[in-house]
């Protein structure tokens, strides 16, 4: 997700900076700390020109910005887990 929005940052929607906020705000807190963590690195190595990555890297920063401050213990492990992470934003959109 986050390299999506780093590469191809300029060209997405409002739907898919809207998705990516959502699937994030929907995962456990030490997920929620890796991700604000790598958009906040993300942010600052990019030239300014990937807007949607912007829009993401702060909203999670405004409301996640205390995790900063904190060690995270996430570590990317498989497709598995992003599969599972998927299924389950999907149930809970439909309810």
């Amino acid at each position: 997700l986050i390299t999506m929005l780093t590469i191809a940052g300029r060209e997405s929607s409002r739907a898919v900076v809207s998705a990516s906020i959502i699937y994030i705000s929907r995962t456990s807190e030490d997920l929620r700390a890796y991700a604000t963590h790598k958009l906040l690195k993300a942010i600052r190595d990019d030239d300014g020109s990937q807007n949607g990555l912007l829009v993401v890297g702060v909203w999670c920063i405004g409301e996640y910005g205390d995790l900063l401050l904190k060690p995270y213990s996430y570590s990317p492990s498989s497709t598995t887990d992003m599969a599972s992470l998927t299924g389950s934003v999907g149930d809970n959109s439909t309810s």
